[in-house]
Order: structure tokens, then C-alpha cells, then sequence
């Protein structure tokens, strides 16, 4: 497992899976079986193992059967950087993941997905909790396979708050020109 530097992630060169072998999109990528995508989920906490008010981290676990994968984004000193595993996702502090299927038979080789996470449009991106998380992350890195996630919490959260400052906002400014009008 491992973090890309930053110089890594700008110049594109480095195979998250570590593979030198490129692939050609050949043969052997055609034989290659289906996977199932599952998205686990599990609390996010900070060093102290303390938790960040029901924000939950998001990874993506793709199994081929004779390969798995665990793909996944987390801030590093302000910076979105993807990261790799082979197998399933490992939980810190004792946590326990939460586990869906996502994606039943998807049609896509170990390099192609290694390639599509290398691509995601927000590896190196400044990190952002509402904007460039893990979630945004996952989901993208789905889009880009051709299928969908469900929503994040924290997009979810990030929505509703969207909403009650426009309410208000709104709300405010009729009152304010309601008052000018008597006036």
C-alpha cells in the first residue's frame, strides 16, 4: 500500500498496482472475468481515534476472484492522494467497515481500473470536505468504470446546509425589502 507524492501524481507515471507491465488492451484483458464492486464504509476519525460528527470515509473494493483491489482517496498534509491496496480494505482503531454491492459483473480489467483511478480528476486536488473528499473520489472514479454510487453523507449534509443559508438568505431579503417598502 502506499501514498503517491505529489510530483508522482502530477507527472501520471506511477501504476497504482505497481505492475511495469503495460498493458495493450489485448487478449488477455478480453479473458479477464467480471468483478464485483463493493463500497465500504466506515466512520472517519483523526489520530486520536476520535470521530468526525457521523462523516463516513468511503473505499472501493473491487474482486475479481483470482485479484482484489481496494481503492480509496484520504487527505495527506491538505492534498487529495489516491491510494492502493491489494485485498480488502483494513479498518484503523478497530473500526468496522460497512459493506454494499454496488456493482454486480462489471466488465473491467484490474489495469483498466488502475488506470481510471490513476485519471480521477481529483488526485492532487487541495482537500476539501465537502468538495474533494473521499466520497467525490469514489464516486468519480464509479463514473468513470460506468456506473453510479449512491450519494455521500457529507455531499448530503453539504446540500442541506446549501439550502438553509438560501432559505434564510432568501427569507432575508424579502423581509429586508418588505421593510424598505413601508419605510
Amino acid at each position: 500500500m502506499s501514498f503517491l507524492s505529489s510530483s508522482e501524481l502530477l507527472s501520471g507515471s506511477i501504476n497504482l498496482l505497481g505492475s511495469t507491465n503495460e498493458s495493450d488492451g489485448g487478449a488477455e484483458d478480453r479473458k479477464s472475468p467480471p468483478c464485483t464492486v463493493y463500497l465500504y464504509t466506515r466512520p472517519v476519525v483523526n489520530a486520536e481515534g476520535k470521530g468526525a460528527a457521523g462523516a463516513k470515509h468511503w473505499a472501493l473494493y473491487f474482486d475479481w476472484g483470482y485479484y482484489s483491489a481496494t481503492y480509496d482517496a484520504n487527505e495527506d498534509n491538505g492534498i487529495l492522494k489516491p491510494f492502493f491496496r491489494e485485498g480488502k480494505p483494513v479498518a484503523p482503531n478497530n473500526l468496522t467497515f460497512g459493506v454494499k454491492v454496488v456493482k454486480r459483473d462489471l466488465r473491467v480489467t484490474p489495469h483498466a481500473v488502475d488506470e481510471k483511478a490513476r485519471g480521477n480528476k481529483y488526485n492532487g486536488k487541495i482537500y476539501d470536505l465537502v468538495m474533494a473528499n473521499c466520497q467525490i473520489w469514489a464516486k468519480e472514479l464509479a463514473k468513470l468504470l460506468g456506473f453510479k454510487l449512491p450519494s455521500g453523507q457529507v455531499e448530503q449534509v453539504a446540500d442541506i446546509g446549501l439550502t438553509a443559508v438560501t432559505v434564510i438568505g432568501a427569507m432575508a431579503a424579502l423581509a429586508t425589502g418588505a421593510m424598505k417598502n413601508k419605510q
